[in-house]
């Protein structure tokens, strides 16, 4: 989990492979509003809010749960799908051996 508002908009960002500019433009404010609730290179702006509504744009726009975005409870959705399509695809590149290992593994684990 993310600690501050600024760190989990810095993940969005960088998640999405784009500059703080655009996603400015993309969810319909400033480049400077971006950049003060980003961090602005200062610790007294880690701790700045956002709207609901402002939350739910930037959740709409790139996929995220807007209860994420603002206090940081919550996984968002596409972060959950991307684990679970890289845990498939490196479960399906195991040779048979460590396929055992992992099934005793997983048998575990729901038995606690």
């Amino acid at each position: 989990m993310m600690n501050t508002l600024a760190d989990r908009l810095n993940q969005i960002i960088a998640e999405q492979k784009i500059t703080k500019r655009e996603f400015a433009q993309r969810i319909g404010v400033g480049e400077t509003y971006v950049y003060v609730i980003t961090g602005g290179g200062r610790k007294n702006n880690l701790n700045k809010n956002i709207s609901p509504a402002l939350a739910r744009v930037i959740g709409t726009e790139f996929g995220y749960d807007p209860d994420w975005i603002l206090h940081g409870c919550a996984q968002d959705a596409k972060n959950l799908e991307q684990l679970r399509q890289d845990t498939i695809g490196q479960v399906e590149k195991l040779g048979p051996e460590d396929l055992i290992a992992l099934q005793r593994f997983l048998s575990k684990l729901r038995e606690r």
